[in-house]
Parts: C-alpha cells; sequence; structure tokens
C-alpha cells in the first residue's frame, strides 16, 4: 500500500495573531517536512486528516513565530512492512523509545531525512491498559536544519460522546518539531497561554486549543538555532571559497573563517518523549 504524493503545499496565510520581529526579519520562514503515515487498522488517520493535521501546526507556527510548514512528501506504508516492531500500541516510554530508534532508522536509509527537511512520521494511536486511546511522541534534540521525529496521530479519542484528536496531533507535532530547533520542555501556562513546548501540553489542548502556542524562551531557541545553522552555511560555503583562494588572500580567508568558526556552538542530540494522552 505505499503511496506517494508529490508536491503538496498546505499554508496559512491569515491567522492575524502573527507579528513580524522587532529586526523585520524572518529567521525561519518555512519548514519543509516529509510526511510517513504508518497504517495499521482503521484507527489510523487517512490522507485528508493529514492535510487537516498539517493545517493545525500550521497555524500553531505561524501565530507564533511567523514560520509556515511545506509538506514536500507524503507517503503511506503498512505497519506489517515493519516486521522489527512487534507492538505498535504500547504506552511505555521503552517501548515508544524503541520504535523511534527503529523508524529514525528507516527514515535515514529511505531518505526521508534530507538536508533542509523535516521528517515526520505519523503513528496509529497508542492503548492505555484500560483499552483507552492515547497520544504522545518523540523527536530528535538538537540542533538541525534537518531532524527526525515521530508522532501517535488519529482523529477520535476514546471519550464518550468521542473528541475530535487532529488539533492533538497537530500539536504533538509542533512540540516534537521544536525539539529539532533545540528547543527543550519549559512548563508554563500564562493565563489562558499554554507553551507548546509544555512536558504535558497534550493534556491542555481541550480547553487552550486557540491559543496554546510557543513562548517567548522557546522562540529564542528557535531562533538561536535557525541563526546557527545559516551560519553553519555560510562557513560551508566560505570553506569552499578558501580553498580555491591562493597567496595572502587565503591566509585572510582561513583567519576570518576560523573566528566565525570558534563562536558556532555544536549540539548533541537525545531521544525526547512526550507523555501519552487522551
Amino acid at each position: 500500500m505505499n503511496r506517494f504524493i508529490v508536491p503538496v503545499i498546505l499554508l496559512i496565510t491569515s491567522c492575524g495573531q502573527a507579528k513580524p520581529h522587532e529586526d523585520g526579519s524572518a529567521f525561519a520562514e518555512v519548514i519543509k517536512v516529509n510526511v510517513v503515515n504508518i497504517i495499521k487498522d482503521e484507527e489510523s488517520v487517512a490522507y485528508e486528516d493529514t492535510k487537516e493535521i498539517m493545517s493545525w501546526a500550521q497555524v500553531i507556527f505561524w501565530r507564533s513565530v511567523d514560520i509556515r510548514i511545506k509538506l514536500i512528501s507524503y507517503k503511506e506504508i503498512a505497519a506489517s512492512e515493519f516486521s522489527n516492531i512487534d507492538d505498535w500500541h504500547s504506552p511505555t516510554a521503552d517501548a515508544q523509545l524503541k520504535r523511534f530508534r527503529l523508524l529514525r532508522n528507516y527514515a535515514a536509509k529511505s531518505g526521508c531525512i534530507e538536508d533542509g527537511v523535516k521528517c515526520y512520521f505519523l503513528l496509529p494511536p497508542l492503548r492505555s491498559s484500560s483499552g483507552n486511546k492515547q497520544f504522545g511522541g518523540v523527536g530528535d534534540f538538537y540542533c538541525s536544519n534537518s531532524g527526525f521525529a515521530l508522532g501517535q496521530a488519529g482523529r477520535l479519542s476514546s471519550h464518550s460522546p468521542p473528541r475530535d484528536r487532529l488539533m492533538a496531533s497537530a500539536g504533538i507535532m509542533v512540540h516534537e518539531i521544536g525539539h529539532t530547533f533545540n528547543c527543550e520542555h519549559l512548563n508554563v501556562k500564562d493565563g489562558h497561554r499554554v507553551n507548546i513546548m509544555d512536558f504535558a501540553a497534550g493534556v491542555f489542548f481541550d480547553k487552550f486549543r486557540e491559543t496554546i502556542t510557543f513562548i517567548v524562551e522557546s522562540i529564542e531557541r528557535i531562533r538561536e538555532c535557525t541563526g546557527y545553522m545559516k551560519r553553519k552555511s555560510w562557513m560551508e560555503q566560505k570553506r569552499k571559497r578558501c580553498r580555491k583562494a591562493a597567496g595572502g588572500r587565503q591566509k585572510r580567508c582561513w583567519r576570518r573563517y576560523n573566528k566565525v568558526k570558534q563562536g558556532v556552538l555544536q549540539k548533541s542530540s537525545q531521544g525526547v518523549v512526550f507523555p501519552a494522552f487522551e
């Protein structure tokens, strides 16, 4: 059941709450995302659901950090193709991290993880010991212009009557992509605003779905990361030019290059678990 659709662009430009930064610059205008949807049963989201999830994710990003999301590619894969994953529904942290490692390895080999593009996997909902649906996610935690993350997604909850969970699925996507910009968990609730990088942000979606956002501290992390990536890109271009230069020009070129290089902060990576929630 492999289906590949490209390209699809989902942009929302009239959220009303987005404001330009003081310097007038758009430090990261677009987040490009490759999405892989794992289809296991009737609880898995369909392509139309994925578009709605991306639209909600777009709202959250754009209204707080002036970033648009661009869906580069979409691929559906049957869960049965991943024979090394024996349990798709376990909500434990160990099971979630195991899925993350196995699927990240697949994403790297398949080309989903590429320079300048985030790779995101949509997984079927988890199940608690009582049988209720749960949702969560895991993401790379470091500063990168690529990065991998996954999150459980579904249309409805186990509540009676069922609650729509596409918005919550979008929140998980935004939260985990935030980690790939080196955003850590910041548990902040300010009046009617909730930080999307709150460790348990998911539990606030029913009450604060219209105001959940990135707070200033998280926005600064994204700005620092995108600034780092721009400097890194500059260095790569400068390194190529220095190699081609000759004589005194080459020496001056390398001095400037090494001075900038010393100011670039390298980041490590680790898996981060986003808690399951109804």
